[in-house]
Protein backbone atom coordinates (compact mmCIF):
# COMPACT_ATOMS: atom_id res chain seq x y z
CA UNK A 1 0.00 0.00 0.00
CA UNK A 2 1.00 3.66 -0.97
CA UNK A 3 0.82 6.17 1.49
CA UNK A 4 0.27 10.07 0.61
CA UNK A 5 1.90 13.09 3.10
CA UNK A 6 -0.25 15.76 3.03
CA UNK A 7 0.18 19.51 4.48
CA UNK A 8 -2.36 21.66 5.88
CA UNK A 9 -1.72 25.25 5.57
CA UNK A 10 -4.26 27.36 7.34
CA UNK A 11 -3.76 30.77 8.55
CA UNK A 12 -5.52 32.07 11.76
CA UNK A 13 -8.87 31.87 10.47
CA UNK A 14 -8.89 31.53 7.01
CA UNK A 15 -9.94 28.66 4.90
CA UNK A 16 -7.37 25.85 5.32
CA UNK A 17 -5.14 24.64 1.90
CA UNK A 18 -4.11 21.61 1.34
CA UNK A 19 -1.14 20.33 -0.31
CA UNK A 20 0.18 16.98 -1.94
CA UNK A 21 3.83 16.46 -0.36
CA UNK A 22 4.79 13.25 -1.42
CA UNK A 23 3.76 9.57 -2.48
CA UNK A 24 5.71 6.84 0.10
CA UNK A 25 6.04 3.17 -1.40
CA UNK A 26 6.21 2.15 2.49
CA UNK A 27 4.77 3.76 6.06
CA UNK A 28 8.33 4.14 7.20
CA UNK A 29 9.36 6.27 3.94
CA UNK A 30 6.17 8.26 4.81
CA UNK A 31 7.13 9.03 8.45
CA UNK A 32 10.57 10.16 7.72
CA UNK A 33 9.47 11.92 4.69
CA UNK A 34 7.13 13.96 7.13
CA UNK A 35 9.65 14.50 10.23
CA UNK A 36 11.73 16.18 6.87
CA UNK A 37 8.95 18.51 6.49
CA UNK A 38 8.29 19.26 9.68
CA UNK A 39 11.84 20.33 10.47
CA UNK A 40 11.59 22.86 7.43
CA UNK A 41 7.99 23.93 8.50
CA UNK A 42 8.54 24.71 12.22
CA UNK A 43 5.63 26.63 12.70
CA UNK A 44 2.06 26.55 13.80
CA UNK A 45 -0.07 27.38 10.40
CA UNK A 46 1.58 23.87 8.79
CA UNK A 47 0.11 20.52 9.92
CA UNK A 48 1.12 17.81 8.26
CA UNK A 49 -0.53 14.24 7.99
CA UNK A 50 -0.08 10.37 6.93
CA UNK A 51 -3.21 9.06 4.38
CA UNK A 52 -2.98 5.31 3.50
CA UNK A 53 -3.95 5.48 -0.68
CA UNK A 54 -5.32 3.09 -2.62
CA UNK A 55 -3.91 3.92 -6.27
CA UNK A 56 -7.09 1.32 -7.77
CA UNK A 57 -9.56 3.94 -6.39
CA UNK A 58 -10.03 7.11 -8.27
CA UNK A 59 -12.15 9.77 -6.51
CA UNK A 60 -13.16 12.47 -8.67
CA UNK A 61 -14.51 16.33 -6.93
CA UNK A 62 -17.06 18.26 -8.41
CA UNK A 63 -13.99 20.17 -10.31
CA UNK A 64 -12.69 17.25 -12.19
CA UNK A 65 -16.21 15.35 -13.15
Amino acid sequence: MKYIVIEKWQYKNCKPTYYLREICESLKIAKEKKQAYEVLKNDEDHTLYIVPFDENVLVLNKEIA
